[in-house]
């Protein structure tokens, strides 16, 4: 094994811890990167650095840059968190003070609607902060 092909190796596994710490993909693109132009300098027989290897290393870089996390992330559906998993809900409305309110998992949240009366049951819409807005329901 030639010098130049420790040397993509090295390369390699370079960005390779480099990709351990960040965790972005690009580390691991560019280490890819050097992996394969180690082993086109390991076939070819090159014992010094060449044009040909330089665009070889930029060429696949890209492409993996590129690709590799679009392969490597999956398409996780995003899941409603805190207040937004109550949306689309139905909940029956008091009165407390001036303000209308839901009551979620024991605790009373303002609902912004019109026309509703005390002991209404309200669809919960949408929301702003911790305020919903809702529809009246039958």
């Amino acid at each position: 094994m030639t010098s130049l092909v420790l040397f993509w190796i090295g390369i390699g596994i370079g960005f390779l811890i480099i990709e351990m710490i960040t965790v972005t993909f690009y580390g691991l693109a560019i280490s890819l990167a050097g992996f394969i132009t180690a082993l086109y300098v390991w076939y070819s027989g090159f014992t010094g650095l060449t044009i040909s290897q330089g665009v070889i290393f930029a060429l696949i870089t890209l492409l993996t840059s590129y690709y590799l996390p679009k392969i490597l992330i999956s398409n996780i559906v995003e899941q409603a968190q805190w207040l937004d998993t109550y949306l689309g809900e139905t909940r029956k409305v008091k009165k407390v003070w001036e303000d209308y309110k839901v009551v979620l998992d024991g605790i009373d949240y303002i609902i912004e609607i019109d026309g509703v009366k005390s002991g209404d049951r309200a669809q919960l819409m949408s929301r702003k902060g911790s305020i919903f807005r809702g529809k009246i329901t039958e």
